[in-house]
């Protein structure tokens, strides 16, 4: 019965969130963004009009265009208090999620790293974001509610 109550509960009150993992390895960062494939429809529909279907095999390069330059718009990364660029490699869907992945190629071998996120923060206000970040032995993790848009990580 409870579980039951649960579930409607989490009908009336949806929530949302998005996981990413960042993978440092010697030279560059490897990295994914898991997001709910629905929320970022909306996002992108509202953000550059028209119709968005990212299960649509045959819109798979403009699908990747838009996920780009909306990532370009909202999610950005410091090293050591510097802008560094970074490479959107794609996405690809796994049930309810999409994930997005991003390489940044030539970082330091320590560092300190400063992601910004305001993915979806326009379209859900209760929208949260959550990092892992892996370096070598070393595993951090934090999370940023909407309107908090930064989180730090300093890695050995």
């Amino acid at each position: 019965m409870l579980n039951i109550v649960f579930q409607f509960l989490l009908f009336l009150h949806p929530f949302y969130v998005s996981v990413t993992t960042v993978d440092k390895k010697e030279d560059r960062l490897e990295i994914s963004s898991r997001i709910f494939y629905d929320d970022l429809e909306t996002a992108l529909k509202e953000e550059f009009g028209g119709k968005v279907d990212l299960h649509n095999n045959q819109q798979k390069a403009k699908n990747t265009q838009l996920l780009e330059k909306y990532f370009q718009k909202y999610f950005s990364i410091k090293e050591d208090g510097s802008p560094i660029s970074y490479d959107f490699l794609g996405f690809n869907l796994e049930g309810e999620a999409a994930w997005c992945y991003l390489e940044v190629k030539g970082t330091k071998p320590k560092a300190t790293l400063e992601f910004q996120n305001k993915l979806l923060y326009s379209y859900f206000k209760e929208q949260i974001h959550i990092f892992h970040v892996n370096s070598g032995k070393s595993k951090k993790s934090g999370k940023i509610t909407n309107p908090e848009s930064q989180i730090r990580f300093e890695l050995p």
